[in-house]
């Protein structure tokens, strides 16, 4: 399921169709679409309600998200550093200038898939139908979305002195993670806490 989601051509009725395969997927779609995480105030109606209000670009990444939640045999911290890094990652694309953090999302979300996977990233990256640029990235730290992934990185392992020629201030990459720990508690609470 994971890797169909990445198709770049996948249609919403083969989406709904992923989110029929699993109860529990839709249960947490509908979660969503209702939770303070995402701030709506309409009452959703169905689950094409739910992923229409949520967004096509956003609806595979939240998809992606509940499925590795999913993952039994891992500790439950593996999928909490990988919510971390896709949110720092994504608000680090947007400091860089970036319109929108969405690619940087999936790569700081997929930056633990060797370790939900137990294989080399390559070999996982290899079975999904990710961009060119998405996979450089996450195999080779190259372009902007693998600067992004080294800040986060760095960060998480307190590598500061490679932090200081990173174009961010200390207080910003602060907030950052601030931020995303709360994001992510948020998130445990209304729509993950059922795992």
């Amino acid at each position: 399921m994971i890797a169909r989601l990445q198709d770049p051509n996948i249609e919403y009725r083969q989406l709904e169709e992923i989110i029929a395969q699993d109860v529990t997927l839709g249960y947490k779609l509908l979660r969503l679409s209702n939770s303070v995480v995402f701030g709506t105030a309409a009452k959703i109606t169905s689950i094409p309600h739910a992923m229409a209000m949520i967004g096509m670009r956003q609806l595979k990444g939240w998809l992606t998200l509940f499925l590795l939640s999913e993952i039994d045999d891992k500790p439950r911290e593996v999928t909490t550093i990988a919510m971390t890094r896709a949110r720092m990652c994504e608000k680090i694309g947007i400091q860089l200038g970036e319109r929108s953090g969405e690619a940087h999302f999936l790569v700081g979300l997929f930056s633990v898939l060797d370790a939900l996977m137990d294989l080399p990233i390559e070999e996982v990256i290899s079975t999904l139908n990710l961009s060119d640029v998405i996979a450089d990235a996450l195999i080779h730290r190259r372009g902007k979305l693998g600067q992004a992934l080294d800040i986060v990185l760095d960060y998480e392992h307190g590598n500061w002195d490679k932090l200081d020629s990173v174009p961010i201030e200390p207080s910003v990459l602060r907030n950052i993670y601030l931020e995303a720990i709360e994001w992510i508690a948020k998130l445990n609470a209304s729509v993950l806490v059922n795992r």
